[in-house]
């Protein structure tokens, strides 16, 4: 346990044993997920040359070759940010959604939910992968554009 003097007039005590396994796991996690979802993206663009060399053209002309990339130029570059988020959209990492149902019928308000005997698991990919379900926002109709 690590005692730290008077922040601000509480005393603050952090013991390590405690947070290290609630913060390690939340921290892997993320690792994981965003390097699955680079590794999507880095496979997915060679087979678009054209969206590639459109991002490609937009970082050059944004960011230029002098400087590292920085978060205020995301909102410069909204075709490399639309490909970064279709690419999120089409790897989703976790496919599957929880199965939920009422165990007996309830009433809340003036809402009824009828008691489930059936419970099925929604595969949210098989929306995710229909671009036609979806509205065209911004000239990006579905996934055509990715």
């Amino acid at each position: 346990m690590i005692h730290y003097p008077h922040i601000q007039g509480v005393c603050v005590y952090v013991c390590l044993s405690k947070i290290c396994p609630t913060v390690c796991p939340i921290i892997f996690l993320s690792v994981i997920s965003t390097a699955l979802l680079v590794l999507y993206l880095l496979t997915s663009l060679p087979v678009f040359p054209v969206c590639a060399e459109r991002v490609q053209a937009e970082i050059d002309s944004v960011v230029g070759s002098s400087r590292q990339p920085s978060l205020t130029d995301r909102e410069n570059m909204p075709y490399t940010n639309a490909v970064i988020h279709e690419t999120q959209r089409m790897a989703n990492i976790v496919p599957l959604n929880v199965a939920r149902m009422a165990g007996k019928d309830t009433t809340l308000d003036k809402y009824t939910i009828p008691k489930v005997h059936d419970a099925h698991v929604r595969n949210i990919c098989s929306v995710l992968a229909f671009c036609f379900l979806l509205p065209v926002l911004n000239g990006f109709p579905g996934n055509v554009a990715f």
